[in-house]
């Protein structure tokens, strides 16, 4: 058996969520379809992993809102759609990427920011 070495290709550190008191509201920026609510399960300063029922496509241009505990206001930022499972790996819920491209205020990015600096949810 040979080992394969992985390379991290991600330019910013993940930190763990807990999805049961992380919820995302997500919105299709093309579409004028409904918002589609769901639950992240990490985050970085660069991105979102999160499940929700209907992923949009890889590559469409999204909206995300996202509650993090013990901030009252959630969190905008707008972003790309990386990768989603497939219905074989996520017969229900789709875990899915999205790469944030920027934030609706700078203070939704100091936020993001400061929440990321004050815990210990290293992957």
């Amino acid at each position: 058996m040979s080992s394969v070495p992985v390379f991290e290709q991600r330019r910013c550190e993940r930190f763990r969520l807990e999805p049961m008191y992380t919820s995302v509201c997500l919105q299709e920026v093309a579409e004028s379809g409904p918002p589609r609510d769901g639950h992240a399960y990490d985050i970085s300063e660069s991105g979102v992993r999160l499940e929700i029922d209907e992923p949009p496509a890889v590559g469409a241009f999204v909206q995300v809102d996202l509650n993090l505990p013990a901030d009252p206001q959630p969190i905008a930022a707008s972003g790309r759609v990386v990768w989603t499972n497939d219905e074989d790996d996520d017969p229900a819920a789709r875990r899915m990427a999205v790469r944030f491209e920027s934030f609706a205020t700078d203070s939704d990015r100091v936020r993001l920011n400061r929440f990321l600096g004050d815990s210990g949810r290293r992957q």
